[in-house]
């Protein structure tokens, strides 16, 4: 009965085989969607079950969509979801999606994330500036020409009130930006060719850097920066430090910070 479908606003049909959304137009009023896989309470993928959506169109008219997570389906095209203006949280992890401006126009989102997939121009989001939180890790060029992705973040300074921000696994050429994000607290920047940590001298709210596998050789800003403390944790494993840096390191641990490490070279 239409009364009965206008009554669901909450829908999670987790890791059940799904290929397609026909129907679902019909919940006129779903605030929120998850379509991630199920876990089953296993740490072991192997054991995981997952949805095999890739045609969005249903979600079209979908507009009270508050909350949706599409997280490991086949999703290439997202623009069925250009008009869903009331999104604020959005999940694309692990799809096959390249192009991500058609959520543009979606400023009310605080929660975005799209790791691995193959976008390599985020400019397009310049207008959401509500973010607080922004993942994009492991974006790689889908053609067999440059294989290089996600190389410029520099639209990131629009999201003045991020506090967790991951673009891990691309290969950025240029972080000045970040310098500027006083709200950070969570930062995966892991395998960027990150080779400086001058840029968070002054965040006085971190919490977590994953600055792993870079080509970091000096974290005197690190040790300057005296916001990082009890708690704080920093990961510096596959680096270019060496025994002269075990000083700097044993200062943020003296101020109870967990640092990890690879061994270091004489």
């Amino acid at each position: 009965m239409r009364s009965d479908c206008l009554s669901i606003v909450r829908l999670k049909p987790y890791g059940l085989g799904i290929k397609s959304l026909e129907g679902i137009q019909n919940l006129e009023n779903l605030e929120n969607l998850n379509l991630a896989p199920d876990l089953h309470g296993s740490d072991d993928e192997s054991d995981w079950t997952y949805n095999e959506v890739s045609d969005l169109t249903p979600l079209t008219n979908l507009t009270k969509l508050k909350q949706l997570n599409l997280k490991h389906n086949l999703i290439e095209d997202i623009s069925a979801l250009s008009g869903l203006t009331n999104l604020t949280v959005l999940g694309l992890n692990e799809n096959q999606i390249e192009d991500i401006s058609p959520i543009q126009n979606c400023t009310h989102l605080v929660d975005l994330r799209f790791n691995k997939n193959f976008v390599n121009d985020i400019s397009s989001l310049s207008n959401l500036v509500n973010l607080e939180v922004f993942w994009a890790n492991d974006n790689k060029d889908n053609s067999d020409g440059d294989p290089s992705g996600l190389t410029n973040i520099n639209v990131v300074e629009n999201f003045t009130n991020l506090t967790d921000l991951c673009v891990g696994g691309n290969a950025i050429d240029d972080f000045s930006e970040i310098a500027g994000l006083v709200n950070l607290e969570y930062v995966e920047l892991w395998g960027t060719g990150l080779n400086s940590v001058e840029i968070f001298r002054n965040l006085a709210n971190l919490g977590f850097l994953g600055l792993a596998d870079n080509n970091i050789s000096d974290i005197s800003a690190l040790v300057a920066n005296l916001d990082i403390g009890t708690g704080d944790e920093i990961d510096l494993s596959w680096n270019s430090l060496d025994s002269d840096d075990t000083p700097n390191i044993q200062a943020l641990r003296d101020r109870r910070v967990t640092v990890y490490q690879d061994e270091l070279e004489e």
